[in-house]
């Protein structure tokens, strides 16, 4: 089985549909259309140009183009997002902090900037921390998804556990910077 043969199988199943509803839909008997998910024949390229409407997937995920599929890029897009909200909430901290540390102590407003600023930093620590909850989550499914798709590249799989890897790392270190 070839990597269209298993990626077409992967995308039929995941969509619930049979072999021979797929196939009554590109106007293929159920026959010709088991051959295609078997890798003992292949599609036409009408039948081909068919498949991202009926499947809801691109063709360059069929073909072994790109490792991700449509749930696969949601997965990792979410988990981008939260990564770089949790580091401009950091930043902001940060510059909180820098603000409390430059504020001129002779000024009438610096208890009240300094409770201000306080209190404000306390929120968006709270902040981080769910969103690290959810960011784990939503880490570990993607993963754990990217397992189930066939013939997926081990340097893209690698590559993607290590960067979320060193991601949480990374923002785990300046987390607990802040926290001090």
């Amino acid at each position: 089985m070839d990597i269209f043969s298993a990626r077409l199988k992967f995308t039929r199943e995941k969509s619930k549909l049979s072999q021979k509803e797929v196939a009554e839909m590109v106007g293929m008997s159920p026959q010709g259309y088991g051959k295609l998910e078997l890798g003992t024949r292949e599609p036409k390229l009408e039948v081909l140009a068919m498949f991202p409407s009926i499947l809801n997937e691109s063709t360059d995920f069929l073909l072994g183009v790109r490792d991700f599929d449509t749930k696969a890029t949601r997965y990792y897009d979410e988990y981008i997002h939260l990564v770089t909200k949790i580091q401009m909430t950091i930043n902001r901290i940060n510059e909180l902090k820098e603000e409390k540390l430059s504020a001129d102590p002779n000024s009438g407003t610096t208890g009240m900037f300094f409770a201000s600023n306080d209190h404000i930093v306390r929120i968006y620590l709270d902040g981080v921390s769910s969103d690290e909850d959810r960011k784990e989550k939503i880490k570990k499914r993607m993963l754990s998804y990217l397992e189930t798709i066939p013939y997926i590249s081990t340097e893209t799989f690698d590559y993607i556990n290590k960067r979320a890897n060193e991601t949480v790392e990374a923002l785990i270190n300046e987390h607990k910077k802040f926290k001090r």
